[in-house]
């Protein structure tokens, strides 16, 4: 599943489904008004999906409904899709959609989801965009793991106050946690249920002091990865900017 909780109002709906789609590498916006043959028309999330240099233009609409989604429904939005020119549109609601919906959205690029098949059906794209994009983060953070220090480690580049030597090394201490979080066995593991790894918080040095982390669901795995190395990303660059300076001016 994309994401562990479901929604509690018609909002968050919204706001979920967009953030999924921008966490699968796609731009996305929340109700925007787009241009039909006939007026305008706001829709609850846009997307435009780029695959291999084609643009695909996706309509969604989101309901949260205690109720099913009814065939009328589907006519109007059926229409929205057609006069705006999308490639795709698609219904995801709450609880269901009764018999006549399935039959409106027969031969019409219109894909009717509740919540959970939305989960399962966009998984797999919504993983592997996420560990690409880790691994990008990743890739450029590894690039200053050594610095200010040259590749040996031994002494710095620039002159380092106490506090800056004291940053960077919790920074070194805190580099394990891209290996650890990023590692496809452990990906892979969690298909099976709950992974207990060392959290990459802890001290390694320090037997006593390590903490024990049970990683039940990949969005829990994903938000902090997200999270740290955008954290570490922009300390590591601000670093960068500061000591070049530094080197540049000495």
């Amino acid at each position: 599943m994309i994401f562990d909780t479901p929604p509690s109002n018609w909002k968050e709906l919204q706001r979920l489904v967009c953030q999924a789609f921008q966490e699968m590498s796609c731009y996305s916006e929340l109700e925007k008004t787009i241009d039909l043959v006939r007026g305008k028309k706001e829709i609850d999330v846009y997307v435009e999906d780029f695959v291999h240099d084609i643009r695909l233009k996706i309509l969604i609409e989101c309901k949260q409904w205690n109720s099913d989604i009814h065939q009328d429904v589907i006519h109007g939005f059926r229409t929205v899709v057609n006069d705006s020119g999308a490639n795709k549109g698609i219904i995801i609601v709450k609880k269901g959609f009764q018999s006549g919906a399935y039959e409106a959205s027969d031969k019409a690029p219109i894909e009717l989801l509740s919540w959970e098949e939305f989960n399962i059906k966009y998984f797999k794209k919504w993983r592997e965009s996420c560990e690409r994009r880790l691994r990008e983060k990743a890739l450029e953070l590894h690039e200053f793991r050594n610095f200010p220090y040259g590749p040996s480690c031994d002494e710095p580049l620039v002159e380092l106050s106490r506090e800056e030597h004291d940053d960077w090394w919790e920074y070194m201490n805190g580099f394990s946690m891209i290996l650890i979080l990023g590692n496809r066995k452990l990906l892979s593991e969690l298909d099976e249920g709950p992974v207990k790894i060392i959290h990459p918080n802890s001290d390694l040095e320090k037997a006593e002091d390590l903490n024990w982390w049970e990683i039940t669901s990949y969005r829990e795995w994903y938000d902090y990865a997200n999270s740290e190395l955008d954290r570490w990303l922009k300390k590591t660059r601000e670093w960068n900017r500061k000591f070049e300076s530094r080197r540049e001016s000495a």
